[in-house]
Parts: C-alpha cells; structure tokens; sequence
C-alpha cells in the first residue's frame, strides 16, 4: 500500500460544543497540540481547534482559529510523518477563508497569519496572501 493521498485524508471540523459519535473534541485537541509541539509550532491559547485532518481515525494534521473584531488568524500543523501529501492543503482549504457569519459580524474584519514554514507562505501566496512584515524566520501575511 503507498502513501495516502487527498482522497485517503478526512477533514473534519470540530468544535468544543459538538461532538460526533465516536468522535471526542478534547482528545483531538489533545493530539493536535502534540502535533504542533513536536513541529515547534506555538499555538496561542486564544486559538481553537477548528479542523482535523484524519488518516484511518488519527489525527495527522489540525486548524487553528482565532476571531477578534478586527482580525481573523489560524495555523494549520501537519504531522512530520504526513508533510508533502496534500494534508495542509486541505486544511488551509477549510479555513483560509473568512466565514461568512464572521464576516457579516464583524464588516471590518481581515486576515493576519503568522507562518513560519516556507511551503505554508508558498501556499498562502497561492491562494491571495502576501507578506505585509517579515523578520526572525517568520512572515506576517495578511489578504
């Protein structure tokens, strides 16, 4: 069997208020933490896990989000197992967007990503970002 593809990969969205059967909120934050600690990725307490990238019923992969009246802000972290398989793309698919309820809520809100991976900044100017600041191994980029 090769590697797992796009189609073998799971995206779910999650939240504190909802889970799924067979599906438990905290254990997934629980395992999607683990997976930014060992990639030394910081995740803010401010931020919430919003989507879960999931091969076979494990989490490979999560979104972070965080929403203020001002700024909308997420990460996106990928097992070091799972990089180059199309994981991140479909997570930053699930969130690189301003959801329309955030949207209307708050008229005067904009993106603002702190990334510290050069693909993360390659598949954000992709989709429409650009670095408004940069310095110690990071870019701020906003859209």
């Amino acid at each position: 069997m090769g590697a797992p593809g796009p189609t073998d990969i799971n995206i779910v969205a999650v939240s504190p208020d909802h889970d799924e059967p067979l599906f438990d909120y905290s254990i997934a934050d629980v395992e999607a933490r683990r997976i930014a600690r060992d990639r030394k990725i910081g995740i803010t307490s401010d931020r919430e896990l919003s989507h879960v990238a999931l091969i076979d019923d494990h989490v490979v992969g999560a979104a972070f989000v965080s929403i203020s009246h001002d700024t909308y802000s997420f990460d996106v972290v990928v097992d070091s197992a799972f990089e180059r398989r199309g994981v991140g793309s479909l997570l930053l698919n699930a969130v690189a967007d301003i959801p329309h309820d955030v949207a209307e809520a708050f008229p005067e809100i904009s993106h603002k990503v702190d990334v510290v991976s050069p693909d993360m900044e390659r598949m954000l100017k992709v989709r429409g970002f650009h670095v408004a600041s940069q310095g110690d191994g990071r870019a701020t980029m906003t859209r």
